[in-house]
C-alpha cells in the first residue's frame, strides 16, 4: 500500500495590477484564503459556480467547464483572477492570497 503525500497550500502574493490564473476542477471545491475578510466579490459567470463566503475564505465550486474572471475586494486591495475549469490541468485546492509588499 503506497502512502499518499499531502498537497501543500499554494501561497501567492499579488499587487493590484496582477491577474492570477486560477485552475479549478469539476467536482472539487477550491478555497481562497485572504489576509482580511472580503467586502465584495464579483464573478463573471456566476451561474456556473457555487460560491460561499466564510470569514476570510471564499470557496468556489464549478458547475460547468467554463472560463471567467473573479474580483475580490478587501478594505486594502482588489485581487483579480482568471478562472479556468479544466479536467486535465493540475488544479488549485487551497490558495492563500497575500498582498505583495515591495521593499
Amino acid at each position: 500500500i503506497g502512502l499518499a503525500t499531502a498537497k501543500e497550500a499554494k501561497i501567492i502574493q499579488l499587487t493590484e495590477h496582477q491577474i492570477y490564473p486560477l485552475m479549478l476542477a469539476l467536482g472539487k471545491t477550491t478555497l481562497l484564503r485572504f489576509p482580511e475578510k472580503p467586502l465584495k466579490l464579483i464573478i463573471g459567470n456566476k451561474n456556473y459556480f457555487n460560491v460561499e463566503n466564510n470569514d476570510t475564505d471564499i470557496a468556489l465550486q464549478p458547475l460547468a467547464k467554463v472560463e471567467t474572471n473573479l474580483f475580490v475586494y478587501t478594505s486594502d486591495q482588489t485581487f483579480s483572477f482568471n478562472i479556468k475549469v479544466c479536467e486535465t490541468c493540475p488544479n488549485d485546492d487551497f490558495v492563500k492570497v497575500q498582498k505583495k509588499i515591495f521593499d
